[in-house]
C-alpha cells in the first residue's frame, strides 16, 4: 500500500516524521522496506539513508541478532554508495552511528567499535565542527556510553543544544526527526515509565 503511490516519488517526509512523533515505528519498516534503494536518486537516497540510521538506532533491540546485523550491514552498503555524495562531516556522524550500532550488536565488537564511533565522530568535527547531524551523533553516543569510556550524559545534552540551534539557523526544522529529537533531548532521552 505505502510502496504503490511512493517507490517512484519522493521521501514522504512529512507521513514518517508524523509517523516517528507517534513512535509508530512499522511505518517506517514498511517503507524501508518497500522502497527499492537502486530506484532511488542521490538525493532521496541521502534521504533515506536518514530514515534507515533513524529506524536501526530506535528498534533494533527488539530485533533478533540476526535481523540486527542484516540492518546494520544494509545500512553500511547504502551509506559506501553516498560516500561521494553526502558532505564529509555527516558522513562521517553516519560511520560513527554504524560503528555505535555493531558495538551495541556485538559483546566481542562493543570495545573496539565503540572506540571507532569515538574516532569517526572527532572526525566528522574536523570536517564540520558545527553540522548539526554531526552533533545530534555525538550526542547520542555521549549519551550511552559509559563514562569510564568517556561519555557523558551533560556533554551530550551540550552537543544536542548546539545541534538545535544549527538546525534552526541552517532552516532544517519542518519534519526533522532529528531536529526534534535534539530539540527534546531532555524528555526524549528520559527513563521510559
Amino acid at each position: 500500500m505505502l510502496c504503490s503511490g511512493l517507490c517512484y516519488a519522493q521521501i514522504p517526509t512529512e507521513r514518517l516524521y508524523k509517523a516517528w512523533l507517534q513512535e509508530d515505528m512499522t511505518i517506517w519498516r514498511n517503507f524501508l522496506d518497500s522502497v527499492k534503494w537502486e530506484t532511488l536518486s542521490k538525493a532521496d537516497q541521502a534521504k533515506y539513508i536518514n530514515y534507515e540510521y533513524g529506524y536501526v538506532a530506535l528498534v533494533a533491540d527488539g530485533q533478533l541478532e540476526d535481523e540486527i546485523t542484516a540492518r546494520i550491514d544494509t545500512f553500511a552498503t547504502h551509506l559506501q554508495s553516498l560516500r561521494y555524495y553526502l558532505e564529509s562531516a555527516p558522513y562521517m556522524a553516519y560511520r560513527a552511528a554504524e560503528c555505535a550500532f555493531r558495538a551495541k550488536s556485538s559483546t566481542i565488537d562493543l570495545i573496539p567499535m565503540g572506540l571507532k564511533a569515538q574516532r569517526l565522530i572527532s572526525s566528522a568535527f574536523k570536517y564540520d565542527k558545527k553540522d548539526p547531524f554531526a552533533l545530534t551523533v555525538a550526542g547520542v553516543l555521549d549519551f550511552y556510553t559509559p563514562p569510564l569510556f568517556g561519555g557523558s550524559r551533560t556533554r551530550a545534552m551540550h552537543y544536542f543544544k548546539d545541534a538545535t540551534k544549527n538546525y534552526e539557523l541552517a532552516g532544517d526544522t519542518v519534519n526533522n526527526w532529528n531536529y526534534k529529537m535534539a530539540q527534546t533531548a531532555e524528555t526524549f532521552f528520559a527513563p521510559k515509565k
